[in-house]
């Protein structure tokens, strides 16, 4: 049978943050019905087309979906395909505490949209934006789950943009979290990924927890080399059940 659902439309939107304005791209079917939202936080990448091919993914499965543009301050990897690696080295440094701020800014702006259900908003990050969507829902985003693949969970130094570990965030964590990771990820040893895990245990959280063996960091994204369709299509039902369990379905 023909597909009866209503396109899917993005539109660029810009979105207030504490020192000014971030472009972010918003998806959704059409129509003025009120759905669930996904902010979802790309990778070191930023807003590539894998990305927005996410994005209308999620939007497919019935949510509106708002994807930030992190880097909106211009101090991310320069444009165009694929970015060099001095380019992704900036990152190593890049502000947490700012960062954490700028997510706060954005997931709350969503919660306020007249077409989404504030009660009912999920960060969905990947990597770079795993990371900060974990620190931003333990410092009280207005998220009611949190999707994270492979975040990194500790860094090899602390300094002024980076003044606590990873780990550390987990205690603030207040939502239902999803926690995906390769076991044989090249920036996340496995040792790290089941103290994780143990962590979560141990504190009691909300949380589901998948490994897969022999697949790398970044498994999810179609555009390098380390995708592995498998796990990536496995991760994909396990976050569409998730978000049903915390969200609801945001099918009509």
């Amino acid at each position: 049978m023909p597909d009866t659902a209503p396109p899917i439309a993005e539109r660029s939107i810009t979105v207030k943050v504490p020192d000014g304005e971030m472009e972010a791209l918003y998806t959704r079917r059409e129509g003025g019905d009120v759905r669930p939202g996904v902010v979802l936080v790309h990778d070191v990448y930023g807003v590539t087309p894998h990305m927005r091919d996410l994005g209308r993914a999620y939007a497919e499965a019935g949510y509106a979906v708002l994807t930030p543009t992190m880097y909106w301050r211009g101090d991310g990897p320069a444009e165009g395909w694929p970015p060099r690696t001095a380019e992704i080295a900036k990152i190593g440094g890049y502000p947490d505490l700012r960062t954490i701020d700028d997510l706060k800014a954005v997931v709350g702006a969503m919660t306020r949209r007249s077409d989404v259900d504030g009660g009912r908003v999920a960060i969905a990050g990947y990597s770079f934006g795993a990371r900060y969507g974990l620190f931003a829902c333990a410092r009280g985003a207005e998220a009611a789950a949190l999707v994270a693949f492979y975040p990194v969970i500790m860094y090899p130094v602390l300094h002024e943009n980076r003044p606590v570990q990873p780990l550390q965030y987990v205690d603030g964590l207040k939502v239902p979290a999803l926690f995906a990771y390769g076991e044989s990820d090249s920036l996340v040893p496995f040792s790290q990924v089941t103290l994780l895990r143990d962590l979560l245990r141990g504190q009691g959280k909300t949380h589901q927890f998948h490994t897969y063996p022999g697949v790398d960091h970044g498994f999810v994204n179609t555009m390098i080399k380390t995708h592995d369709p498998a796990a990536a299509n496995d991760g994909w039902r396990k976050t569409l059940a998730f978000l049903k369990e915390h969200l609801g379905s945001g099918t009509p």
